[in-house]
């Protein structure tokens, strides 16, 4: 069987990580005292971003990933495009242009309660010239995955959609904050044309404008919102929905004989969580890479496919907490196997 192939579009960093131990806690907050040097003998540096996390995970699972990702021309941007080459991901049409710095993250860890800050500079999207990719593209493709969009975004989703066309390809979308915040709903109107729609609990309610605290409720008083919240983003003509939302799990769902379709796996709890910023990048490549795997298996029942990329997608991030850094930690596909056999049957209809 030939290799699949899936384009990730968005960024492309590299992730300095700093984990120290917090005097001053509050709800919500790391706080730092202004004017104090902070010693930290657990510094770690990796390459990261939307698009080679997603990317790395799915080539660990046997498929061909290529970047659509920009750094700049200085030591920076040479040593990303390094570190993603020694991945083993198609790097040959990622660009290096412009006098714009490549895209750094500084995260700032709590060694105690594993939560993060993250500082961010640079750039590895807007000035990404993505008509221009497409168009050197020659190659075949199945999937698209589309993450970290910016200023440009909506004028991207459509080069990707007319791309994805001429290609008789799926697009795999995740939103960024930026486009959540900005053009809501210009995003919710170019659901028709995705494939697959992945978002966390509070950005699928940003999307919608809604107040997160209605979710944070009782488990049955959750279910009900959460079908409300599937039926509305299937209405906008999103094929595929997977929603997550921490250590209450994930879910999925489609309309499958026109009825709406809901599938819920908790999270198991995790003895060892060494690192939660590349959990969300886990979880798209797990899921993706399961659903994709099960294409090909035309015996298999559609809602098999969608338990089975549900599992995939929470033993791919649960794995990869484990660690420090996005791209530590991802599943092979016997690993993933493994899991599926396991956990499937822990899986509930709602």
């Amino acid at each position: 069987m030939a290799m699949k192939k899936v384009i990730c579009v968005g960024s492309a960093t590299r992730d300095i990580f700093l984990r120290v131990n917090i005097d001053d806690r509050q709800p919500e907050k790391i706080c730092l005292s202004a004017g104090e040097k902070i010693y930290t003998d657990d510094f770690r540096e990796t390459v990261g971003g939307g698009a080679v996390n997603v990317g790395a995970g799915l080539k660990k699972l046997g498929f061909r990933s290529f970047v659509f990702a920009r750094t700049d021309k200085s030591w920076t941007g040479k040593w990303i495009q390094k570190q993603i080459g020694k991945l083993k991901l198609k790097k040959n049409y990622m660009q290096q242009t412009g006098k714009i710095p490549s895209e750094t993250s500084v995260i700032i860890a709590d060694k105690v309660e594993q939560d993060r800050t993250i500082l961010r500079s640079g750039d590895a999207v807007e000035n990404f010239n993505l008509l221009k990719a497409c168009q050197k593209f020659r190659e075949s493709v199945d999937w698209l995955y589309v993450s970290s969009q910016k200023k440009n975004h909506l004028d991207n989703l459509d080069i990707l959609t007319n791309f994805a066309k001429e290609k008789r390809a799926n697009i795999a979308f995740n939103p960024s904050s930026y486009q959540i915040k900005n053009n809501a709903d210009e995003v919710l109107n170019k659901l028709q044309n995705i494939h697959i729609l992945f978002v966390n609990l509070d950005e699928a309610v940003d999307l919608l404008g809604e107040n997160i605290e209605t979710y944070r409720q009782k488990s049955e008083i959750l279910e009900n919102k959460i079908r409300e919240l599937f039926d509305k983003f299937l209405n906008f003509g999103v094929k595929i929905m997977a929603l997550t939302d921490g250590a209450r799990g994930a879910w999925a769902g489609s309309i499958v004989d026109g009825e709406t379709v809901i599938f819920h796996l908790p999270a198991e709890e995790i003895k060892k969580v060494a690192d939660t910023t590349g959990a969300g990048d886990a979880f798209v490549s797990g899921f993706l890479g399961s659903f994709i795997n099960d294409e090909s298996e035309l015996e298999m029942k559609f809602v098999t496919k969608l338990q089975r990329a549900l599992v995939g997608g929470l033993a791919s991030s649960s794995s990869v907490i484990s660690e420090v850094g996005a791209i530590n930690g991802f599943l092979k596909p016997g690993q993933i196997k493994r899991q599926i056999k396991k956990v499937i049957k822990r899986i509930k209809e709602i």
